[in-house]
C-alpha cells in the first residue's frame, strides 16, 4: 500500500497484507450516532449523515463518496450546543459497495483540533459510549 489506504470494496476494506482490520488498528473507538454534517470541498458542499464518530474522525454515509486525500471542511451540530463544531480533514478511508453492517460512504480523519472543540468532541462520545 502507499501510506494512504485505498478505495476499498465492502466487508474487505482497508485490510492490509497482515489481515487486519481498520477497526482494530484504530486509536480511538467508535461510537454510533446519526447526527447531520455538512461538508465542503474547493469546489462542492454536501449534506449527509454521519453513521459514527471518534475522537479523531467522523464516517459520513454518501451515495458518492470523495476520493482518498479530499480535504474537506466540516460543520455539525452536537446536542446541547447552540453554535456548530468546525473542523478540518481528510478522507482517509472510502467503502464503494457498502454492506448490512457498513454503508457506502467515507472515513474523515479530523485535522488537530483546538482544545476546546476536542474536549467537546470528546466529551460527547464518551457519553455514548457503553459501560464495558
Amino acid at each position: 500500500m502507499t501510506g494512504k489506504e485505498a478505495r476499498v470494496p465492502g466487508t474487505g476494506a482497508g485490510e492490509e497484507q497482515g489481515g487486519t482490520p481498520p477497526a482494530e488498528r484504530r486509536s480511538q473507538a467508535r461510537v454510533s450516532v446519526s447526527i447531520q454534517i455538512h461538508y465542503q470541498t474547493v469546489d462542492a458542499v454536501f449534506t449527509e449523515f454521519a453513521t459514527n464518530i471518534s475522537e479523531g474522525g467522523v464516517y459520513i454515509e454518501s451515495a458518492v463518496p470523495l476520493p482518498v486525500g479530499t480535504r474537506v471542511t466540516i460543520e455539525f451540530f452536537l446536542p446541547n450546543r447552540p453554535r456548530p463544531i468546525q473542523v478540518s480533514g481528510e478522507v482517509v478511508r472510502v467503502n464503494d459497495e457498502g454492506t448490512e453492517r457498513i454503508p457506502r460512504g467515507m472515513a474523515i480523519g479530523f485535522e488537530p483540533l483546538d482544545a476546546q472543540t476536542k474536549a467537546e468532541i470528546n466529551a460527547f462520545v464518551r457519553s455514548l459510549r457503553r459501560p464495558d
